[in-house]
């Protein structure tokens, strides 16, 4: 399975604490989850910014991705002021000069169970988990999507 793993709220979160503690909050998201991989069947991929790729191997994988979620959401809260995580969130001036109230940064997780030969490039499993973040980004909170639809195998040429 291929995880796609992004920090939802993330780029006001560093507008309002600062890029030091955006980075430390990467870093500490960052060993969530390498904690939650098998050293040899797992894989974790920094991306870029706040964007992760999880290949995982681990007949387990769903229990370890909803670990992560229940880590990440109660450990948190060591990132925020308290006064934003009795309210729920932070606020920023959007570009038109109002104040926003965004949710606390969480995170999300887009599944792609890949079977052998159902997909034809790298390429492809990258679209198709990306389209599956999206889908979890669409979740509220800290969300796991799994994209459950069957593929069919593609022929070879």
């Amino acid at each position: 399975m291929v995880g796609y793993c992004d920090l939802d709220y993330f780029k006001p979160y560093n507008d309002v604490y600062g890029y030091r503690k955006g980075d430390e909050l990467i870093q500490w998201a960052a060993r969530v989850f390498q904690e939650a991989c098998d050293p040899n069947l797992d894989f974790l991929g920094h991306i870029g910014g706040d964007d992760f790729v999880l290949v995982m191997r681990s007949e387990d994988w769903q229990a370890r991705l909803e670990g992560i979620l229940t880590r990440f959401t109660a450990g948190r809260e060591m990132f925020f002021l308290a006064s934003d995580l009795e309210r729920g969130g932070y606020e920023t001036e959007d570009r038109k000069g109002k104040t926003v109230l965004h949710p606390l940064v969480s995170v999300s997780i887009g599944v792609l169970p890949v079977s052998p030969g159902a997909y034809a490039t790298h390429r492809e499993i990258s679209t198709a988990a990306s389209h599956a973040k999206k889908l979890a980004k669409r979740l509220e909170g800290s969300a796991l999507f799994i994209e459950r639809r069957a593929l069919p195998l593609k022929q070879p040429a």
